[in-house]
């Protein structure tokens, strides 16, 4: 049987303070097969961050078990090797001003000692398979956002990473520069078939983007619903007014709005 490339088995975690517990994931399991694209949405406060900072091992489970191949993380901090089988696409690019837009991409070849010619020479074809080959030499100052998050997303490639890990990437752009990355993002995925977790509010671009989409409910945060979406790629922004795009999307709206009324009660 194929092992998953990336696998949760009944993870919990339970943030502590002084007056309370709060159980921020609960009972958490799903597979993600190499090279798929899914997405994971829900309510704010139903864990979809905390999801993907287990991953990659910015904190860890109170309970339960997760796999990268069939290796579990253990419970000793992550190894550099593990580290640098996933990239992380913040929702802010958080690029350091003082840095060009070039040597802000590359950092993470440095942070993981990779000298060989081929992975700077990758440096290049990302900024110039984005668009920001021109603007290379610019600082983060001098771009517009859509730039610096084109090169926030390229930033966690760099280093040719398995996985990515997208937080609400585009969440703070305005829609026109949303669908141009989110086809830009798809363009990427097409070409490098990585295996992506992507994070959104937006339940539009979860359906546009993935082949999956899990739907997350509050308190405490938990799965609840798995939707293949059974949509053809390659994907255009025109597929957003197709029957089937519009009845999928309303569906994964409606069992979210569901799951407010059922807070509310």
């Amino acid at each position: 049987m194929k092992v998953p490339k990336i696998e949760y088995d009944n993870v919990t975690k339970i943030f502590s303070t002084r007056r309370q517990k709060i159980t921020a994931v609960q009972d958490f399991s799903i597979a993600i097969e190499d090279g798929q694209f899914v997405s994971i949405v829900g309510p704010s406060g139903c864990g979809k961050s905390t999801v993907i900072r287990l991953l990659n091992g910015i904190i860890p489970p109170t309970s339960g078990e997760i796999k990268i191949d069939g290796v579990p993380h253990g419970k000793k901090k992550l190894s550099k090797e593990r580290l640098k089988k996933m990239g992380f696409v913040f929702q802010e690019p958080n690029l350091l001003p003082w840095l060009t837009i070039k040597e802000n991409v590359a950092l993470p070849l440095k942070v993981f000692h990779m000298k060989e010619s081929e992975d700077w020479e990758r440096v290049d074809e990302l900024l110039n398979m984005v668009g920001l080959y021109e603007t290379k030499d610019a600082y983060p100052t001098e771009v517009s956002g859509g730039m610096t998050q084109r090169a926030g997303v390229i930033r966690a490639m760099v280093h040719n990473p398995e996985i990515l890990l997208m937080d609400e990437p585009f969440g703070s752009l305005d829609g026109i520069t949303q669908d141009a990355l989110d086809m830009e993002i798809l363009k990427v995925w097409e070409k490098t078939k990585k295996t992506i977790i992507f994070i959104t509010h937006n339940i539009d671009e979860a359906v546009l983007l993935s082949e999956k989409i899990f739907v997350m409910a509050t308190q405490p945060g938990r799965l609840i619903s798995i939707q293949d979406v059974h949509l053809p790629y390659p994907r255009e922004l025109e597929m957003k007014e197709t029957h089937e795009f519009i009845d999928f999307s309303n569906m994964i709206t409606n069992l979210l709005g569901e799951l407010e009324l059922s807070i509310i009660k």
